[in-house]
């Protein structure tokens, strides 16, 4: 979990990766275009070459529903007010399982 704050130390942007190790993907959600990305991960490694820099690289499906609770078992270390705002986006993007994520 990456979280940027404004300088009054709102939160203005966040990134979630998940299933590092297997199938990693990112998303991200900016808070000025209210825009949220799902990404899947290239990690750069190829059998027998030196292993390149990580990219993002369109997702080929939608965020897992069960993304949100996966986080809500684990972000009690994020305040509540930004934990309840990553907990909604999460849910919307889930949402949208089935239909065509930009990113």
């Amino acid at each position: 979990m990456f979280l940027w704050q404004d300088d009054a130390g709102a939160l203005c942007r966040f990134q979630l990766c998940y299933d590092l190790g297997h199938d990693e993907h990112a998303l991200t959600w900016i808070r000025d275009t209210s825009e949220t990305t799902h990404h899947s991960v290239d990690d750069g490694e190829e059998p027998g070459e030196y292993g390149a820099s990580p990219i993002l690289c369109a997702a080929r499906h939608a965020p897992p529903p069960e993304l949100a609770e996966r986080f809500r078992a684990v972000g009690d270390s994020i305040p509540q007010s930004e934990r309840e705002l990553i907990l909604r986006v999460l849910t919307e993007a889930a949402a949208c399982a089935g239909g065509q994520r930009r990113g």
